[in-house]
């Protein structure tokens, strides 16, 4: 996938944010983008779980956090704005 000339890697919630950042890492140095679980986390919640695993993808290192593949449909708008929210705070305290 890196060496297709892409600007940024998206990785899958099964995919460590670690082990993907060592595979690119000796060739080149792409910002990984992922990997909260929309099935196991954003969908159900709660709102706590929610804002875990967003500190735990930061500080695994992922560049920008979003969800391993989509939004599930039924998903309620309360966790994804909690998802957005958790981001944006956790974002501004690691600058």
């Amino acid at each position: 996938m890196a060496e297709c000339g892409v600007n940024a890697i998206s990785i899958d919630e099964k995919t460590p944010i670690q082990k993907a950042r060592e595979d690119i890492k000796t060739k080149h140095r792409f910002p990984i983008v992922g990997n909260v679980s929309s099935r196991r986390t954003i969908y159900p919640g709660p709102v706590a779980k929610i804002r875990e695993a967003v500190r735990e993808v930061m500080s695994q290192g992922v560049n920008m956090v979003a969800p391993g593949c989509d939004f599930w449909i039924e998903t309620p708008t309360d966790n994804i704005k909690e998802f957005v929210k958790a981001t944006a705070e956790f974002s501004a305290t690691r600058k």
